[in-house]
């Protein structure tokens, strides 16, 4: 499991169901027991410049059966044995955003 991977989670909290997760945390913390995450939805929003979301259009690279969102206010930490099934991988460019909108999200 690698950072900018797409799996399915199976945990319970925000993801009460079965859903995507895009892997966030570094490489370097492979020997931990959970995983860093943030929560994906195909779920559009009701309004335009919500910077809690960003797009994450499906590819045949990243495994998604539709357009999506990366939910950037939904990190959750998940144990590895919950992520039952790998569905692909985000571009470098979309990892690279959401680096930079996960800072801005938990700075000053």
């Amino acid at each position: 499991m690698n950072r900018g991977e797409i799996w399915v989670s199976t945990d319970s909290g925000y993801a009460t169901k079965p859903r995507p997760v895009v892997i966030i945390q570094s490489d370097r913390y492979q020997q931990n027991e959970s995983v860093v995450t943030c929560l994906i939805t195909s779920h559009p929003v009701d309004f335009t410049g919500d910077v809690y979301r960003m797009e994450l259009p499906k590819t045949p690279n990243n495994g998604l059966a539709v357009d999506s969102f990366i939910m950037i206010d939904k990190i959750v930490a998940i144990p590895r044995k919950r992520l039952n099934t790998y569905v692909g991988t985000i571009d470098p460019a979309l990892m690279h955003e959401l680096q930079q909108r996960l800072f801005d999200f938990i700075s000053e």
